[in-house]
């Protein structure tokens, strides 16, 4: 006979945690590793690139019901097509993409190995945030702020997903609300199926800030403001403004 809670993680669905890198995917395997019955699958990180597609089906494959495995997937509809075919839940991080740039920026001067690293080594820091917004040529490429948006704007508008915002669900200690963080958490809970008592939602609330994950720096809602420069503003503008407006992280150009 199954053990009860043998029984409880095989009525739970697979999870796939997918965001674009820095946009708080810690947050969210956080949230999962305090949820009662959730485990993570202990894969690799998974990534789709031309020469490893079948690994990372694979991959994902191994993920057991009451699993999360973790990713970094531009939208593919070879992607969505075998999540819904394995009952996956796909929890999608959006974040405001000039508080990303500015994470992401951060995150490769701290980390010696990043291959971007030696890229950005002999920039200041208003330069290489300049490169991070335009992009950059050679190997490794990076592409413009715009073009990396474009490939995830597939997850956030899919109705198989639920995009979770990076914004709702930090809470106070990152400048935002407890109540938009209740009410990200209830969506979560309601989407894969949980129950969401309030006790269990506040159990959570108190839970999910990890400061202790290697790629938490800051957390802080609008820290893009204390970085960009006119300049810098300018520019993503041009690039970029048609998505703050599309998911409302501004109302105009007058920012």
């Amino acid at each position: 006979m199954k053990r009860k809670e043998e029984i409880q993680m095989t009525l739970l669905p697979r999870v796939l945690v997918n965001a674009m890198p820095k946009n708080g995917t810690h947050l969210l395997l956080s949230t999962l590793a305090n949820m009662t019955g959730f485990s993570d699958s202990q894969a690799k990180q998974v990534h789709w690139g031309k020469n490893n597609r079948e690994q990372a089906l694979a991959t994902l494959e191994k993920t057991l019901p009451g699993q999360y495995s973790k990713a970094h997937l531009p939208f593919n509809q070879r992607i969505i097509n075998f999540l819904m075919e394995h009952d996956f839940r796909v929890l999608n991080m959006q974040r405001d993409p000039r508080d990303n740039v500015v994470s992401l920026l951060f995150y490769i001067r701290r980390y010696q190995h990043h291959p971007f690293h030696p890229v950005l080594d002999g920039f200041d820091d208003d330069e290489a945030l300049m490169m991070l917004i335009n992009g950059f040529e050679g190997l490794p490429r990076f592409n413009s702020i715009d073009k990396r948006l474009q490939n995830w704007l597939g997850w956030f508008d899919h109705p198989y997903c639920l995009t979770v915002r990076f914004e709702n669900l930090i809470g106070e200690s990152g400048g935002g609300s407890r109540l938009q963080q209740q009410q990200q958490l209830v969506a979560i809970l309601s989407y894969l199926g949980c129950g969401c008592p309030e006790d269990k939602v506040s159990g959570l609330a108190e839970k999910i800030i990890n400061q202790k994950s290697h790629s938490f720096r800051k957390g802080q809602i609008g820290d893009w403001k204390n970085h960009f420069k006119a300049a810098h503003s300018a520019r993503f503008k041009a690039l970029a403004n048609d998505f703050l407006l599309r998911y409302g992280y501004e109302q105009d150009c007058d920012w």
